[in-house]
């Protein structure tokens, strides 16, 4: 395994065959250099686009925003963009920079955009059972030998089927195939 999705997320995972390739491809994730594109539905109606760019800190089993002075502090960043509203709900196109535990259920939620379904992070109903409206839908990497950009797409679970498909269905369409220069070490 190269790198970790939330228990309760969905989404594209990668697997290396071999442990050079593992160490290779964890450290494009380690360095920020792998494209991680996510799908949230969050509650509320949100438009335009913005960046979460905080400090966090775990403690027990809940991710925190803290100072940057915090002596357990970890940087946290993200990039979001609205994609669509229905009712009370939006659906949001999410680009991760880091890659820290629950980073992107706790930085929304600390923007009053709780993840559908996420009642640990101030969601007020649920999404699915196990679940919350989180899925990464796409992950780009360097192949650690070749070098060529290798990108994986997935569409979200059936448990998302009558949330926003048409909106879903067109972001997975684009060709988001990220630039070369953006992936390589």
């Amino acid at each position: 395994l190269v790198h970790r999705l939330d228990r309760l997320a969905s989404g594209v995972m990668i697997l290396a065959r071999t442990s050079k390739a593992a160490a290779r491809l964890s450290a494009c994730f380690r360095e920020h250099t792998a494209v991680k594109k996510y799908l949230v539905i969050v509650e509320g109606r949100y438009h335009g686009s913005g960046v979460c760019d905080d400090y966090i800190k775990k403690h027990n089993r809940t991710v925190s925003i803290v100072a940057k002075t915090h002596p357990r502090a970890q940087h946290a960043l993200l990039s979001w963009s609205a994609v669509a509203q229905h009712n009370d709900l939006s659906l949001l196109s999410i680009e991760l920079t880091t890659g820290r535990p629950h980073q992107i259920r706790s930085q929304l939620a600390h923007r009053g955009m709780p993840v559908l379904g996420d009642l640990r992070y101030g969601s007020q109903r649920r999404f699915a059972a196990d679940a919350i409206a989180l899925h990464c839908y796409l992950l780009g990497v360097p192949h650690p030998v070749t070098k060529q950009v290798l990108v994986w797409k997935a569409p979200p679970p059936p448990c998302w089927h009558g949330y926003f498909d048409d909106a879903i269905a067109a972001l997975l369409a684009e060709s988001c195939i990220p630039a070369p220069s953006s992936v390589e070490h």
